[in-house]
């Protein structure tokens, strides 16, 4: 696998520029996503929703910027990620610790003011809970009611046992409250991620701006190059 990972590399590099891409990410790398999203996720998205980072990460890090004022409350599992606490944090957010059980977070101690609720619904992290329908459905009305903001980390929900993995939560969403991030990280060798908030292109829009005003200033090595992004696109369409 690492021998046709280098030699797709090796192609990409002779049929891409140089350069960084455009501010989004490499055009070709953006409409595969949402090809494998379709097909894959049950996520609907055009390439204009979508969004290349440098992991999941950095995607956590630019929404948390864009939807979370200092002192705003973001609500997040319990247990859970530890990078995923130390980032809202890092943004000046109140966190709070919802208790998960077998059928994924409990929604109804969700506080009513949080802005942000952070989960991971097709494979809880650390338990590896699914969450139920039911659940979803639940977490999506009370966003809609509450005005907050639902992150998808779709953490391992490409991997399953079954014939097809469980859809997203984003797939059930009719009134865009879901900002979706998946990964490439275990699918294959590229430290990139991508966030979709479909219909919501302010967002995307403000990532953007936030993105070359800082990290990219700062590290443009932070952005993947054209050429990774290139062989990815072909990588995952295979």
């Amino acid at each position: 696998m690492i021998g046709a990972w280098r030699a797709a590399l090796s192609a990409a590099a002779e049929r891409t520029h140089t350069s960084y891409a455009h501010p989004q990410g490499l055009l070709e790398l953006r409409e595969s996503i949402c090809r494998f999203l379709a097909m894959w996720r049950g996520v609907i998205a055009s390439p204009q929703d979508v969004v290349i980072v440098s992991g999941a990460q950095q995607a956590l890090s630019l929404v948390a910027r864009i939807v979370l004022d200092d002192g705003a409350t973001a609500a997040i599992e319990d247990p859970h990620y530890q990078l995923a606490l130390h980032a809202l944090r890092a943004h000046g957010a109140r966190v709070v610790g919802v208790r998960t059980d077998v059928e994924g977070l409990v929604v109804d101690e969700v506080p009513a003011n949080a802005r942000l609720v952070h989960v991971t619904p097709s494979h809880q992290f650390p338990s590896g809970t699914t969450m139920s329908l039911s659940r979803r459905r639940r977490l999506l009305d009370f966003a809609a009611v509450n005005s907050s903001w639902i992150l998808e980390d779709d953490y391992d929900g490409e991997l399953s046992y079954a014939a097809k993995p469980v859809p997203a939560l984003r797939s059930l969403d009719k009134r865009d409250r879901v900002i979706y991030v998946g990964s490439f990280s275990k699918r294959c060798f590229l430290p990139c991620a991508w966030a979709t908030s479909s219909a919501r292109r302010a967002c995307v829009a403000t990532s953007c701006a936030r993105r070359r005003s800082t990290t990219w200033a700062a590290r443009p090595s932070s952005r993947p190059p054209c050429t990774r992004c290139s062989n990815a696109a072909r990588w995952i369409a295979t």
